[in-house]
């Protein structure tokens, strides 16, 4: 996987690790990880934190050495070129085209596709989604959404 990497994007990622390895002990400990999320905007509970930890620490040491980190990053840029279908996705949500998703949209939706959502709750999902509390997903709200979902 690490070999699909240009020598520039190792390099930038190289750089990316070292910043975010704030001690500067090789590895990036729950704190370190906590602030890269908050730094992309993302506010993390320490039981997603630890999730996170949990799936890419593959030796067990409760930290993300550099390897680690690549293949971290390399599941990202994976997600990374769905932006677009993302993008889709929110504007198939947002029925009404006002930039937001209301729970009728989502409950619209979650009933159209059936059986693969049926046990799905909008209520639910849009109070654990809803981050602001305006009773709708923005944009970067749905992002959340779906990165917990995938994440």
């Amino acid at each position: 996987m690490v070999d699909t990497l240009s020598k520039d994007e190792l390099e930038k990622l190289r750089w990316a690790f070292s910043v975010y390895d704030t001690n500067g002990d090789g590895s990036i400990d729950a704190r370190e990880l906590e602030a890269v999320l908050a730094r992309v905007g993302r506010r993390p509970t320490p039981t997603e934190v630890a999730n996170i930890l949990k799936r890419f620490d593959t030796n067990q040491d409760g930290k993300i050495n550099f390897p680690e980190f690549l293949v971290m990053m390399m599941k990202k840029k994976k997600f990374a070129s769905l932006e677009t279908d993302l993008r889709r996705a929110f504007q198939f949500f947002d029925e009404n085209k006002d930039g937001f998703i209301s729970q009728e949209e989502l409950k619209s939706v979650l009933k159209m596709f059936g059986g693969t959502f049926k046990n799905l709750d909008a209520e639910t999902i849009m109070k654990e989604a809803d981050e602001n509390g305006d009773g709708r997903l923005d944009y970067e709200e749905f992002i959340a959404l779906m990165a917990d979902w995938t994440f």
